[in-house]
C-alpha cells in the first residue's frame, strides 16, 4: 500500500474521520476507493497514523476553491491558504498557482481492525505497504522483498 504523507497536520484533520488533502492533479494517484497509508513527518520520522480510503476527488484551479474548503483543509482563510500553497511548492519547476490543476481529495479513515498496530518502533520495522516485519538489509535499501514497496518521497 502507497503512503500519502504529511508535513504537517494541517487544521489537525488527521485526528478526524474524514478529511481532506490538497495535492498536485493526478488522476492515476488519486481516485476514489484508493487506499493509502497515511504518514506524518514527524522531526524527519515517519509516524504511521492509519489506512485511509479516498472517498471524492475534486479537480480544481485555485480559484474555484471556496474559502470553507479552503479554511477546512488548513485551518487558515483562502488568502492565507494561498500563500502556504506557494511556499509549499516553490521549489517545484514551472509551478503557477494560476494555472495548476489540483486535486481536493475527501478521505475517510478506514476500521481501527484494518491497520496495524499504531507502534512507531515496530512500524519502523515494517514493510509500509504490506506489514512484513524487515531485516537490516531491508531497512538500508528501503525495499521490501516480500512486495517489492520502494520507498516515496511524496511530501506535500
Amino acid at each position: 500500500m502507497e503512503e500519502l504523507t504529511f508535513s504537517y497536520n494541517w487544521n489537525n484533520k488527521l485526528e478526524c474521520n474524514s478529511f481532506t488533502t490538497l495535492r498536485l492533479h493526478n488522476p492515476t494517484r488519486y481516485y476514489k476507493g484508493r487506499e493509502f497509508s497515511i504518514v506524518l513527518m514527524n522531526k524527519k520520522e515517519k509516524q504511521f497514523k492509519f489506512i485511509a480510503e479516498i472517498d471524492d476527488v475534486y479537480p480544481c484551479r485555485f480559484e474555484n476553491l471556496s474559502e470553507h474548503a479552503c479554511k477546512l483543509d488548513t485551518g487558515y482563510s483562502k488568502a492565507d491558504t494561498l500563500k502556504i500553497i506557494n511556499n509549499m511548492y516553490k521549489n517545484i519547476p514551472g509551478f503557477n498557482i494560476d494555472t495548476q490543476v489540483f486535486d481536493l481529495v475527501m478521505l475517510r479513515k478506514l476500521n481501527r481492525d484494518k491497520t496495524p498496530k499504531n507502534n512507531f518502533k515496530q512500524m519502523l520495522n515494517t514493510c509500509p505497504s504490506c506489514f512484513c516485519p524487515w531485516d537490516h538489509i531491508q531497512i538500508q535499501s528501503q525495499t521490501c522483498n516480500a512486495c517489492g514497496y520502494p520507498e516515496t518521497n511524496d511530501n506535500y
